[in-house]
C-alpha cells in the first residue's frame, strides 16, 4: 500500500506542481479585492469616511469628488454580511473614522453571500483572508473559473491586454460601462431582485449583520448613513411593494432605536434622471457626482455637529 501511494505521488506531482504554478499566477493578477484589503491594511488610520456596499455604491460613491479623507470599501454583489466582515477585520485601525455609509437597497436584506457568483466568493476568502465557505474550491482561484478562462486571465493580464482592475485608489468604480436602454434594464433588474418568500429566511440573518456594523460603528464613535439608493422609475415602479414596505420599515426602526443612525431614502428621488443612470439601477458617472454630493453634504452637517 505505501508503495502504492508513493508511486501514485510521484505520478501526480508533475500535476499538482503545475497546479500550484497556475494558482500563483493567477493571484499575481490586480484585482479589487487586493487592492482594498491593501490599502485597509495599511491606511486605515487615515480615513475618516468609509463606504460600504454593493455595486451602487461600487459605481456610486466617488470620494475624489470631496477634499475628504474617504474610501469607498464596496464591492460588485457584497452581501451585508461581507460588509460587517470587512468592517470587523478593520476597526481596530480605523481610529479616526467619523462617518460610515452603507446603502440598504431593495434586495440588501434578502441576500445571502451563498448567493454570490462563485468566483467573487472565493475572492473574500483568499484576498481578504476571510472564511465564508464551508467548501474547500472556494479557497482557489484555479476552481473559481473554467479552465480556459483561467488561461484567458493570464494571457490578457500578462499580454497587456486590458487593465484588471475596476475601482481607483480611491475605491470607486471608475469603469464606465456600456450605456444600456434604461426602461428594459430597469425592468430587467426589478424581476432579478424580486425574492419570493423563500428567500425570507435570510432576512433576519441580514438584520442582525446590519445591527452589528451599526454597533461597531458606535465602538469607533461613527456616525452611519443607512441610505436606500437612487433608482430609475423602470426599476422602482416594477418592485415588489410588500418588500419595499418591509426594508423600509426595518431600516426605519433601526436608525431610530440607535442614536448614531441617520436614514435617507432615495429609492425614487426624481432628481435622479435618466440620463444618471448607467442602466437604470448603476448610475453612470454624472450620477455618481450627484450621489456622491448628496451623501456629502449629509457628512459636512455631522461634521458640523461634532465641532466643539
Amino acid at each position: 500500500m505505501k508503495r502504492f501511494v508513493k508511486s501514485l505521488l510521484i505520478y501526480l506531482s508533475p500535476i499538482l506542481f503545475g497546479a500550484a504554478v497556475f494558482e500563483l499566477l493567477l493571484r499575481e493578477i490586480p484585482n479589487d479585492y487586493r487592492l482594498k484589503n491593501g490599502i485597509l491594511e495599511n491606511n486605515a488610520n487615515d480615513f475618516e469616511v468609509l463606504s460600504l456596499g454593493n455595486s451602487t455604491t461600487f459605481y456610486g460613491i466617488n470620494p475624489k469628488l470631496t477634499n475628504r479623507k474617504w474610501f469607498n470599501a464596496s464591492h460588485v454583489s457584497q452581501t451585508i454580511r461581507c460588509d460587517y466582515e470587512i468592517l470587523n477585520k478593520f476597526k481596530g485601525g480605523l481610529k479616526n473614522l467619523k462617518v460610515l455609509t452603507l446603502n440598504v437597497d431593495y434586495y440588501t436584506l434578502y441576500k445571502s453571500e451563498q448567493e454570490i457568483e462563485f468566483w467573487r466568493l472565493k475572492n473574500y476568502n483568499i484576498y481578504y483572508g476571510m472564511n465564508l465557505s464551508y467548501n474547500p474550491l472556494e479557497y482557489f482561484e484555479i476552481f473559481g473559473n473554467r479552465v480556459q478562462k483561467n488561461i484567458d486571465r493570464l494571457e490578457y493580464y500578462y499580454s497587456g491586454v486590458y487593465n484588471t482592475l475596476w475601482s481607483d485608489s480611491s475605491g470607486y468604480g471608475y469603469e464606465e460601462r456600456r450605456q444600456q436602454n434604461v426602461e428594459t434594464a430597469g425592468l430587467h433588474f426589478a424581476k432579478l431582485h424580486s425574492k419570493n418568500k423563500k428567500n425570507y429566511p435570510f432576512f433576519d440573518q441580514n438584520v442582525e449583520y446590519l445591527q452589528r456594523i451599526i454597533n461597531i460603528s458606535k465602538e469607533l464613535d461613527a456616525t452611519i448613513i443607512l441610505y436606500n439608493s437612487p433608482a430609475y422609475s423602470s426599476y422602482y415602479n416594477n418592485l415588489d411593494a410588500n418588500q419595499i414596505a418591509k426594508l423600509k420599515r426595518v431600516v426605519n426602526k433601526l436608525s431610530i432605536d440607535n442614536g448614531n443612525c441617520i436614514y435617507i431614502n432615495m429609492f425614487n428621488d426624481t432628481s435622479f434622471v435618466a440620463d444618471d443612470f448607467r442602466d437604470g439601477v448603476h448610475l453612470n458617472q454624472k450620477g455618481a457626482k450627484k450621489l456622491t454630493s448628496n451623501i456629502e453634504k449629509i457628512v459636512a452637517d455631522i461634521y458640523a455637529n461634532q465641532e466643539p
